[in-house]
């Protein structure tokens, strides 16, 4: 099976996430788009993050309102940060039946180059790069290949969009309606659980 691994705090899932996972089953073609949901990111420790079980649940009930998508918590029972050639090595040899290609903004593609192992990750996986506004998809995978000649890359013609997790958060703690940037079960669980506030 082609699986697609997006990788994120996802605090919360916002509609720029549905849009990409969804762009990536139906226009490229994934059979199904594991959202990995990241305990500690090594790049944001200062990310402000709502309890492990609140987030768990906030993505699982956003997932399991998508049949394509797939909640992998693997990050959760390793040790912290979270580095994402561990987490790789481990899916590639716990599900060997699935190719893994990992997904990653335009602006994670720029510091790729100073991720941990990543030679390793590139030599196993390809890498589908969605658009980020300021960035350049294009010159960003030129880089990776003076670096790593041998990696694949794949770029996305998807949507982008102007918010983030972070813009979400701050819309809800200012009182502001933040319904339309997030989906329906994810909004329904801020709501419910007074998040952000």
């Amino acid at each position: 099976m082609e699986v697609a691994l997006y990788f994120g705090s996802f605090n919360p899932p916002h509609c720029g996430h549905a849009a990409i996972a969804e762009y990536l089953h139906r226009k490229a073609g994934y059979d199904e788009v594991w959202i990995v949901l990241s305990p500690q990111n090594p790049f944001k420790e200062k990310q402000p993050q709502e309890t492990e079980e609140l987030r768990l649940s906030m993505v699982r009930q956003w997932v399991g309102t998508v049949p394509y998508l797939h909640l992998c918590t693997m990050e959760f029972e390793m040790e912290r940060p979270s580095y994402t050639y561990l987490t790789l090595r481990r899916l590639r040899a716990t599900e060997p039946r699935h190719r893994f290609s990992l997904v990653m903004g335009a602006d994670s593609l720029a510091a790729f180059p100073r991720w941990r192992e990543a030679a390793e990750i590139v030599m196993h996986h390809n890498l589908v790069v969605y658009p980020r506004e300021g960035y350049s998809m294009v010159k960003g995978v030129e880089m990776l290949r003076r670096i790593c000649p041998e990696a694949s890359a794949t770029c996305l013609d998807a949507p982008v969009f102007p918010f983030s997790s972070t813009a979400v958060r701050e819309a809800v703690a200012q009182g502001r309606n933040a319904s339309g940037m997030v989906p329906p079960s994810v909004w329904q669980f801020i709501k419910t659980n007074n998040l952000y506030h």
